[in-house]
């Protein structure tokens, strides 16, 4: 795939920013101007994921999804390097379902969190504290994966196979 370097910048933007500021750019909740209700924006934890509706359903997604322990056993060795980018509604279906089971992934993966950054965005995919359009957003959740400063693939909305699947073929 092309290089994103704008991409990397974005992310190096965001972990630099995380430090200074951190207590206040993390679990933003505002009143989606098209929904009418609560959502997290910005730059998103686990905690903040349980703060919201989609608290509701995490743990009952988490819990009931279970990996290819196959293939997590061939992702393991390639993982190493590998930078996630995830932009996310917690307004959103998708979200609600395929972001338990993603972390879920990540977990029995032993990835590293400080590796991964988890955005959110309104019902127009947009944040508040950063612009979010040089990701593309055309859905949510969309999964963005970087090796190298370079992106490699995405899962965008749903895997075609399944979460670990469609990701073992990006890091392949």
């Amino acid at each position: 795939m092309k290089n994103k370097l704008g991409y990397l910048s974005v992310i190096l933007a965001l972990y630099l920013w995380q430090p200074m500021s951190q207590a206040q750019s993390y679990n933003t909740p505002i009143t989606d101007p098209v929904r009418s209700q609560e959502i997290l924006i910005d730059l998103i934890d686990r905690d903040g994921l349980m703060s919201v509706e989609m608290g509701e359903s995490f743990l009952e997604y988490y819990d009931d999804y279970h990996p290819d322990q196959a293939v997590l056993a061939s992702l393991r060795p390639l993982m190493e390097g590998l930078v996630i980018t995830i932009v996310l509604g917690t307004w959103c279906g998708d979200s609600k379902e395929q972001l338990p089971r993603f972390l879920k992934l990540l977990d029995q993966l032993h990835y590293p969190t400080d590796e991964m950054l988890m955005i959110g965005v309104d019902s127009d995919k947009s944040a508040r504290a950063f612009d979010v359009s040089g990701f593309d957003i055309e859905r949510v959740p969309t999964f963005i994966f970087y090796k190298s400063d370079i992106e490699i693939g995405r899962i965008v909305e749903s895997p075609e196979v399944s979460l670990e699947a469609d990701l073992l073929k990006i890091v392949q």
